[in-house]
């Protein structure tokens, strides 16, 4: 349900359009193609009402599915493989079904005697409408992917001013999480977690992969388990042999910097420094 209080009226709104053109074009196909009123008005309905149940819900499916894995580089591959897959079994199971109504109609309610089996009837015409379906399910599938696109790029320009945003998926929703408000981010296993002023947010990533995404912002690795932010350092405590304890704004917890990256510490340290 939470997905559902998500989705937006324009996306709605588009979505009906699509199913009533899609509708349109195929009273369309069937005059065209169709001599008896009987055969036409079965057409109508099976592939009409099949659309309507199975299309705008695949919609739905990739309006889910597009938020809940945001489009990247590194998982763009991963994700055409997956609709490469995903959109002929839908084409199929579509064109299967809207095919066994238009039969049951015609053959049971309407009593068409001179309608061919249904073996022959899937074997004449179901190559050719499953891969009219299929032209359908990817534009669905990009245009879904680029409304989702732009409307994340509308909200990225609206706190433009307010630093750099780093996503995160938190309770199947996604958390947008200004650089400038990260404290520190720790490493445990193959998660990060991100410590902000108000929240602890749990990332599925390297630390390194986390690195190179902050790195622009001034975020700084100091450990093999640890970055943290300079700016929001309120002190610090030499160890030993170069290493550290930061203290930071709003917790209590300390910050320990490694041998490894002394250089990395000395240098927070002459810029806190500098602050002061």
């Amino acid at each position: 349900m939470n997905y559902l209080r998500k989705i937006d009226k324009t996306f709605i709104i588009l979505n009906i359009a699509f199913w009533v053109l899609l509708s349109f074009l195929t009273t369309i196909k069937a005059g065209l193609f169709t001599s008896s009123q009987e055969v036409y008005w079965a057409h109508i309905f099976s592939y009409t009402f099949t659309s309507c149940l199975l299309w705008i819900l695949f919609t739905f499916f990739i309006w889910w599915f597009a938020n809940q894995h945001t489009l990247t580089k590194n998982n763009l591959f991963r994700l055409i493989v997956f609709h490469l897959l995903l959109v002929p079994i839908g084409s199929a199971l579509q064109r299967y079904l809207s095919m066994s109504l238009d039969y049951f109609i015609q053959k049971k309610i309407m009593l068409i005697h001179e309608f061919p089996p249904f073996s022959e009837y899937l074997e004449a015409h179901f190559p050719r409408r499953w891969v009219e379906g299929m032209l359908w399910y990817i534009m669905i599938t990009v245009s879904v992917y680029v409304y989702i696109q732009l409307k994340k790029g509308l909200k990225k320009t609206e706190i433009g001013s307010s630093g750099k945003i780093l996503e995160i998926k938190k309770k199947g929703t996604m958390v947008m999480v200004r650089h400038n408000d990260i404290l520190f981010v720790e490493s445990k296993s193959n998660y990060c977690f991100i410590h902000t002023k108000l929240d602890v947010l749990k990332m599925r990533s390297s630390l390194k992969a986390l690195e190179q995404n902050l790195m622009e912002s001034g975020i700084v690795r100091i450990h093999n388990s640890f970055l943290i932010n300079p700016a929001l350092i309120s002190g610090y405590r030499h160890i030993q042999n170069g290493e550290y304890s930061f203290s930071l704004f709003n917790i209590d917890r300390s910050i320990f910097s490694s041998k490894l990256y002394r250089n990395q510490a000395k240098n927070i340290i002459d810029s806190f420094k500098e602050k002061k």
